[in-house]
């Protein structure tokens, strides 16, 4: 269905502004471009959210990509047509629901799934099934990138 190797790129919206969930997926959408890779957002089409506005995680009923139901739909339709999952859960303060989702949506579909979190073993995504689920396990993006390069084979 996509043309190029696509990543999608998941990780904490929940409690955050939405500069804060894309800042890290605009600089990856870029490193990943420089290899012909896609990154796909869960945020794309929803620049109407404002940038200083804490994301809510029930998402908006008045409006229907934003709307739970676009949400989820839209969502798993990225982590099934996409090559590899990339889920940045660092700084985490509680567990994403909607991450630990995509997370089993792609381990079912035996998607690669690149998590970065910290090494300390104190992220709230610390759990025996979740950590079991994930294929590799960085600190960084630009690690995260590497990682999936190497995966789609897209190195220079």
């Amino acid at each position: 269905m996509r043309s190029r190797p696509s990543v999608y790129l998941g990780g904490i919206i929940s409690g955050l502004t939405f500069k804060e969930c894309n800042e890290w997926r605009e600089i990856a959408q870029k490193k990943l471009a420089l290899y012909g890779i896609d990154g796909y957002s869960p945020l794309r089409g929803k620049e109407h959210l404002s940038d200083d506005t804490v994301l809510h995680k029930l998402g908006y009923e008045g409006n229907v990509m934003a709307s739970q139901r676009g949400i989820t739909c839209r969502d798993r339709f990225d982590v099934l047509n996409s090559d590899v999952i990339i889920i940045n859960l660092l700084g985490a303060r509680s567990p994403s629901i909607g991450c630990s989702i995509e997370i089993g949506w792609a381990n079912l579909s035996k998607k690669p799934i690149i998590a970065i979190m910290e090494a300390d073993g104190h992220n709230p995504h610390e759990h025996a099934m979740l950590l079991e689920c994930i294929d590799f396990r960085v600190e960084t993006v630009d690690a995260a990138i590497t990682v999936a390069r190497k995966v789609l084979c897209c190195e220079l």
